[in-house]
């Protein structure tokens, strides 16, 4: 596969020259005079100027992503590096694509568990003159996960499988191109402003709770809207947005913004990286619908603080990366 090279370039600025100006007369007053009722001007500090704009070449190996939760409002830099996730690509051609990737998570310790369930037990049998014993805070441990992943159709893959649902161990996972959308989609989605792509199917490969919360909503979603063309589900098409999209991330430490292309499903909206041959879905916040059912089966601020996900960062190889004159 040709690669391209990754670059960052200014997109939208001005070049700004500071000018001398002419010395102000002196004054010989030992405080300085002020004309009545005219304010003096207070210093302002410039605005910042706009973000470069980044564009990458087709995917490469080696190349390493950083994932955080999407929390509108909130930067990068403010969320614990406990919730990120970082996702090196171990080798990709177009057909399929390999990856590991590498994360943490907050447990709590089993003696702790232990010991507010003792807790709980104990409350439950006390008479009703006893004297309650005070509350039990849990412990926890921050535990390392990771998982090796294949996808052999990662070229024709029609199942995203979100990051937050990634299994751990070492598994082939067919159907699915990951977090990217593969050439074909993207085409339809240009052309024909929608595509159909449903959620990989969690079965017994996907053991995370929110796998199941997330069928659970769709299964919800299926009862609620008839099929149509064909027995095609309409929660599986994924439609054009109008308007561009902005997505700020750093490209090997520059900071800066992707062009997108925003679409969306019944779960909620997609930017897609607008550049040829590499269809990366670098942000996905949940907008699930909300409804008495859906509420309590399967609570849509759950599924949004499990599910939503952006790419905080980008670092390609250096030997692909320009070197500016």
């Amino acid at each position: 596969m040709t690669v391209l090279s990754a670059q960052a370039t200014l997109s939208g600025c001005d070049e700004r020259a500071e000018k001398a100006g002419a010395h102000a007369p002196v004054n010989a007053s030992p405080r300085p005079v002020v004309p009545l009722n005219i304010p003096v001007p207070m210093p302002t500090a410039s605005a910042p100027g706009p973000l470069p704009l980044l564009t990458f070449g087709p995917l490469v190996a080696r190349t390493v992503l950083t994932l955080v939760p999407n929390l509108p409002g909130v930067e990068a830099e403010d969320i614990p590096t406990t919730a990120e996730r970082r996702v090196e690509i171990l080798s990709i051609d177009e057909r399929r694509m390999t990856l590991r990737w590498t994360g943490s998570v907050r447990l709590e310790r089993p003696e702790s568990a232990r010991a507010r369930e003792e807790w709980v037990r104990s409350r439950s049998n006390a008479g009703v003159n006893a004297t309650p014993s005070p509350a039990i805070e849990p412990a926890y441990e921050v535990k390392e996960v990771r998982g090796t992943l294949s996808f052999p159709d990662f070229g024709r893959g029609k199942a995203f499988l979100l990051p937050g649902l990634w299994p751990e161990g070492t598994l082939s996972l067919k159907g699915s191109s990951a977090i990217w959308l593969a050439p074909e989609s993207w085409s339809e989605l240009r052309k024909e402003r929608r595509t159909r792509i449903s959620f990989f199917r969690a079965g017994s490969i996907l053991k995370d709770p929110a796998a199941a919360l997330l069928e659970r909503a769709s299964d919800i979603v299926d009862e609620r809207a008839p099929t149509q063309n064909h027995g095609a589900r309409p929660k599986d098409f994924w439609r054009t947005l109008e308007g561009a999209g902005r997505v700020r991330l750093s490209l090997n430490g520059t900071e800066g913004e992707v062009a997108t292309l925003r679409v969306s499903n019944w779960f909620g909206v997609y930017d897609v990286l607008e550049q040829d041959g590499n269809f990366l879905v670098v942000s996905m916040l949940p907008d699930p619908p909300s409804s008495t059912l859906m509420d309590l089966f399967a609570p849509a601020r759950v599924l949004k603080s499990l599910l939503g996900y952006r790419i905080a960062a980008i670092d390609v190889p250096m030997h692909d990366v320009p070197v500016r004159p």
